[in-house]
């Protein structure tokens, strides 16, 4: 009996186990593939997962972008930069709402020798309507030179900022993107988030759609031909 009642929390403990070895098998490619100078800031939890972060490097290595747009910015930013060094072309350009995370993002790319593929604008949320709808969105100045985006990483806002709080990223950027651009949006198997790639798909679609297996859930669209 006492066997029996052990056995779905030694089941419980082993699939956590694996989850984090998967996370680290992860973490361990990528230092190993994009010549990762100094330690990544810390990941996972409400940050981005190593296993998203591979994803990303997996597609910059096979689309080999000339322009990524990092919405809200951190680890995805650093990853694509060395991404973008080691294709030997290209720059990523990051939002980040949070001025005190903007800074210590900067810092980052300054201590990693990737200031010449990366950079982090301040870009405080204002209200913009989309459809008559109020939304709290990046100010987009700092995109203004930027154009075409071959890939937009979407990982902000956070969602406390209101119900479907990336939505914005297409409606918003759409006009900027190039017509083979690939979008990545992080924490996709959220209710929101799947509520966000299927008003995408229907509004600014058709698109094909991947899920790659994930920690948090990680979409990636690509418009169909």
């Amino acid at each position: 009996m006492v066997l029996l009642m052990a056995r779905p929390l030694i089941r419980a403990i082993d699939d956590s186990t694996f989850e984090h070895f998967q996370q680290l098998e992860a973490l361990i490619g990528l230092y190993d593939t994009l010549d990762i100078e100094l330690p990544l800031p810390p990941m996972r939890r409400w940050r981005l997962s190593p296993d998203f972060a591979r994803e990303l490097a997996c597609v910059i290595a096979e689309t080999r972008p000339e322009t990524v747009v990092d919405i809200g910015s951190g680890v995805s930013t650093l990853v694509a930069g060395y991404a973008l060094k080691k294709n030997g072309a290209g720059s990523i350009v990051a939002l980040e709402h949070a001025a005190e995370w903007q800074a210590k993002c900067a810092r980052l790319i300054n201590e990693h020798h990737l200031s010449k593929e990366a950079t982090v604008v301040h870009a405080p949320l204002r209200t913009t309507t989309i459809a008559g709808e109020q939304w709290q969105w990046y100010e987009t100045d700092g995109l203004a030179a930027v154009t075409p985006i071959d890939l937009l990483i979407v990982d902000g806002p956070p969602i406390h900022v209101q119900g479907l709080a990336r939505y914005p990223a297409l409606p918003v950027l759409r006009d900027l993107l190039s017509p083979e651009a690939v979008i990545m949006l992080d924490d996709a198997d959220r209710p929101d988030e799947r509520e966000i790639v299927a008003r995408w798909d229907r509004e600014f679609g058709p698109f094909s759609i991947e899920r790659p297996a994930t920690e948090k859930g990680c979409a990636i669209l690509r418009r169909k031909v």
